[in-house]
């Protein structure tokens, strides 16, 4: 117990002390994304081995007070399965719509978030494809990262949904981590 509070206190005098630039960090951004963010079976915890993964978020951050910052998002990711839950749908998008909070020491943050997470299956890339019902439940995040004075963003952030029910598949949730790369405005 002691060494906890000890290590709060120094997180706390890091915090004060150091220069806040959440200030500077008000404003819209946009990034592209890559990591093991994707579906997942909830039973199993096994993933749909999915490939060309893509994608990107939008969000709009504003200065709560010199070392906090608010922002709202909106994150999709994309991608092939080789293993979908059902053979007509070979493809996915999921993502989420959130907010969040972010510490700020100097240039660095570590942030957590909520939201709501969506999934659908979609059975080829054309613009008649045919589709799955959009599922959605609530999920949390949390990341670490860097913004530049420039305005140029780099974080990852591990992500977890609740469970994502579908009348005609096995249950389902996304999770995984996010990496990403972006900019401020």
């Amino acid at each position: 117990m002691k060494l906890f509070l000890i290590l709060l206190i120094n997180i706390k005098l890091i915090i004060l002390n150091s220069p806040a630039i959440a200030g500077e960090r008000e404003g819209f951004g946009l990034s592209i994304e890559r990591g093991s963010y994707k579906p997942k079976y909830e039973a199993s915890e096994k993933d749909m081995q999915t490939s060309s993964l893509y994608g990107f978020s939008l969000d709009y951050q504003w200065i709560i007070s010199q070392s906090f910052s608010f922002s709202i998002m909106g994150v999709e990711h994309g991608g092939e399965s080789d293993l979908p839950p059902n053979s007509e749908y070979g493809y996915y998008k999921s993502g989420f719509l959130g907010a969040g909070i972010k510490v700020w020491i100097g240039s660095f943050f570590i942030g957590i978030h909520g939201g709501e997470y969506y999934l659908t299956w979609i059975e080829k890339m054309t613009l008649n494809s045919n589709f799955t019902t959009i599922v959605h439940n609530s999920g949390s995040g949390f990341g670490v990262g860097m913004e530049t004075v420039s305005g140029i963003i780099i974080a990852i952030f591990n992500e977890k949904s609740e469970v994502l029910k579908f009348d005609s598949m096995l249950n389902q949730k996304v999770d995984g981590n996010r990496i990403l790369l972006g900019y401020r405005w």
